[in-house]
C-alpha cells in the first residue's frame, strides 16, 4: 500500500481486548502517519491523547497492510504492545481508506489483527541506533585514515558512474524511439545485469560503511561475473528474436524428465528472449571453468588486455575472499580482523590491507564496466543504427583517476 498521493485524515478504530472497557474508539489520524512506518510512535502518542491513557511504555510494534487480493478491503493495522503500571495490554489501529471499507472493516477485523506482524520495538531502537552511529563514524572516516578513505571514494566514484549509466541510458523518450528501446532492455542480458549490478554497488557502499568488509569482496565478484557472463550472451545471440533460438530452446526442455518443469521450460522458450538464450548458453557452456570462458570469450569483446584483467580480478576475489582459504590466512594473523566479532563494525587501521584490495578492485572494475558498455554499444548499432544514437559511449575510464598503489 502505497501513500503517494494521499492527503487529510484517515478514519480508524481503535480497539483493545483489556482496556477501553471492550469499548470501540473511533479517530482521524492524518494520512501521513498512517502510510509510513517512520511515524508508527507518532501515531501512539496521537492515540494515547485522544484516549486518555496515562503513563504506557510500548514495548513491541506490529503492523499489518491489507489489499484487496487478500482480505478484501484496503486497510492498515497498526498494533502496540505496551506496559501500563506493569501490566501488559494490546491496543490495535485499524485505518481504512474508502467508506466502503470502513463498512467492511469491522467483519473483517479478527481475521486483520491475527495477520498482524509484531517485532520489539526496544531491540529495534537500540540496535538502529547504534549502527546509524558506526555508519556515521565510518563515512565521515575520522580515524579510518587515507587508505580507508581511498576505498570509500573509490566505491562512492562506482555508484556516480551508474548515475551517468542511468543518464546515457534511454535518452529517446519518445515514440518510435522508446518502444523500440525497451525491447532493446527486454532482449540484452547485459542491461538486466547493468541494473543488477548498480543495486550490489548500493549494497557494497552499505556494507563498507557498516565494517562489513567480506561482503563487498562477495559483491564485486557477483557484479564482475553477472556483466562478463551477460555481455558474451548478448554478443553470442544478438539482440534479434531467431526463430531458430526457440527450437534449440525447446529441444533441450523436451530432454527434461520432470513434466512440470518441461512443461514451464517450453512456455518460457516461447515467451521469453532471455530465457531461451540464456538456456542456450548454458547448455553451450557446459561445464566450463569461469576464468576459461571469460578468458576465451570475452578476449574477442573486449580485448585481450581486458579479458585478462577480467580473469585476474574474478581469481583475486574469489581465492582471497570468496573461499574459506582467503579467511584462514587472515585468521592466522595475529590480529583480529573488525568484522569477526560483532557487526556492525568502526573500521581502524588493522584492515588496511583489506582497504587496499578493494579500493583497486574497484577501480579496475569501473575500468571493465566501461570497456563492456563500449563494447555492447557495438551490438546495439548492428541491431539498429537508429536506435544506438539514443546509448553514448562510456568515457569514465578515461576521466576515472585509478588507484595503482595497491599490491
Amino acid at each position: 500500500m502505497s501513500g503517494s498521493g494521499i492527503s487529510g485524515s484517515r478514519r480508524c478504530l481503535v480497539v483493545s481486548p483489556s482496556l477501553l472497557g471492550g469499548h470501540e474508539v473511533v479517530i482521524d489520524l492524518p494520512s501521513e502517519l498512517v502510510v509510513s512506518n517512520i511515524d508508527i510512535l507518532n501515531v501512539f502518542e496521537h492515540v494515547k491523547s485522544v484516549i486518555g491513557l496515562g503513563n504506557a511504555d510500548v514495548v513491541e510494534l506490529g503492523v499489518y497492510s491489507a489489499s484487496p487480493s487478500d482480505d478484501g478491503l484496503n486497510a492498515k493495522i497498526i498494533g502496540f504492545a505496551i506496559d501500563v503500571n506493569g501490566s501488559r495490554h494490546r491496543i490495535y489501529i485499524a485505518c481504512v481508506f474508502s467508506e466502503e471499507d470502513w463498512s467492511r472493516l469491522r467483519t473483517s477485523l479478527p481475521n486483520l489483527l491475527n495477520k498482524v506482524r509484531w517485532r520489539n520495538y526496544k531491540m529495534f531502537d537500540v540496535f538502529v541506533k547504534h549502527t546509524l552511529s558506526v555508519m556515521i563514524d565510518n563515512f565521515f572516516n575520522e580515524d579510518g585514515g587515507d587508505i580507508y578513505e581511498n576505498a570509500l571514494q573509490q566505491v562512492m566514484n562506482l555508484l556516480k558512474d551508474f548515475e551517468n549509466f542511468e543518464a546515457y541510458r534511454f535518452r529517446c523518450r519518445e515514440e518510435p524511439f522508446t518502444s523500440i528501446v525497451n525491447e532493446v532492455s527486454r532482449r540484452s542480458f547485459f542491461l538486466q545485469a547493468l541494473e543488477f549490478a548498480e543495486a550490489l554497488t548500493t549494497g557494497l557502499f552499505l556494507n563498507l560503511i557498516t565494517g562489513n568488509i567480506p561482503s563487498c569482496f562477495s559483491q564485486l565478484r557477483l557484479a564482475l561475473e553477472s556483466l562478463a557472463e551477460a555481455l558474451i550472451i548478448d554478443y553470442r545471440y544478438g539482440l534479434s528474436d531467431e526463430v531458430g533460438y526457440i527450437e534449440k530452446c525447446m529441444d533441450i526442455c523436451m530432454r527434461r524428465p520432470d513434466g512440470k518443469r518441461r512443461e514451464r521450460c517450453i512456455k518460457m522458450c516461447k515467451e521469453q528472449p532471455l530465457y531461451r538464450k540464456y538456456i542456450l548458453w548454458r547448455k553451450a557452456r557446459g561445464k566450463e571453468p569461469a576464468t576459461r570462458v571469460f578468458m576465451k570469450q570475452l578476449a574477442t569483446i573486449i580485448g585481450e588486455e581486458n579479458a585478462e584483467e577480467v580473469v585476474m580480478l574474478w581469481n583475486k576475489l574469489s581465492s582471497e575472499w570468496i573461499h574459506f582459504r582467503g579467511y584462514a590466512k587472515d585468521m592466522s594473523k595475529p590480529w583480529i580482523p573488525p568484522y569477526t566479532p560483532a557487526l556492525v563494525a568502526f573500521v581502524d587501521n588493522t584492515q588496511m590491507k583489506a582497504f587496499k584490495e578493494l579500493a583497486k578492485a574497484v577501480a579496475v572494475l569501473r575500468k571493465l564496466i566501461c570497456a563492456m558498455i563500449n563494447a555492447w554499444l557495438v551490438k546495439v548499432e548492428e541491431y539498429n543504427k537508429d536506435i544506438a544514437k539514443c546509448f553514448t559511449r562510456c568515457e569514465v575510464a578515461e576521466e576515472a583517476e585509478y588507484i595503482e598503489t595497491a599490491p
